[in-house]
């Protein structure tokens, strides 16, 4: 069992990464591309700033696992420091059911808003905002997944959370 989570984690690990740099590169290919057709054609393209916006939101919903994975997360460590070994693994317990609770109540309205904007078209590019707005419960369960590996591999590894 214990090589399989590593394996899954791995793999889960590396498939996230993957994304997050593809999406990076097509940020930034989308922006040089907009700012070259713009100052230096004199030509710009219209739906420059929307997509590498888009590509943003990607990049911020699924980048969230990646910031998790890594514990590079925002936390206030100078002030929980200062507390006892237990108290401080009962601590990031509860913080990780409540981010838990909290990722199924983005999931449950990103899927809301993703039905809703199935008709509804962006300014420029004109795609269905349901594929914008696909991008939350995507992020949440990617997110809820390095949620349930990180505990079995604390249950199932010995690893510390």
């Amino acid at each position: 069992m214990k090589k399989t989570i590593e394996k899954i984690d791995l793999y889960f690990t590396e498939l996230i990464n993957l994304i997050i740099s593809l999406l990076f590169i097509a940020m930034f290919i989308v922006i040089i591309i907009g700012v070259w057709k713009r100052y230096v054609i004199n030509n710009p393209w219209f739906g420059a700033e929307e997509a590498a916006r888009y590509l943003m939101v990607y990049l911020v919903f699924i980048g969230i696992c990646s910031a998790y994975n890594k514990n590079r997360h925002p936390s206030l460590t100078f002030v929980i420091n200062r507390f006892s070994p237990t108290f401080r693994r009962v601590w990031f317990i509860i913080i990780d059911l409540i981010i838990f609770v909290l990722l199924i109540y983005m999931f449950k309205y990103g899927m809301e808003k993703t039905v809703m904007a199935v008709y509804s078209k962006t300014p420029a590019l004109r795609l269905p905002f349901n594929w914008i707005f696909i991008s939350i419960p995507i992020g949440s369960v990617l997110m809820m997944i390095q949620l349930v590996l990180k505990y079995l591999k604390v249950v199932f590894i010995k690893e510390k959370d």
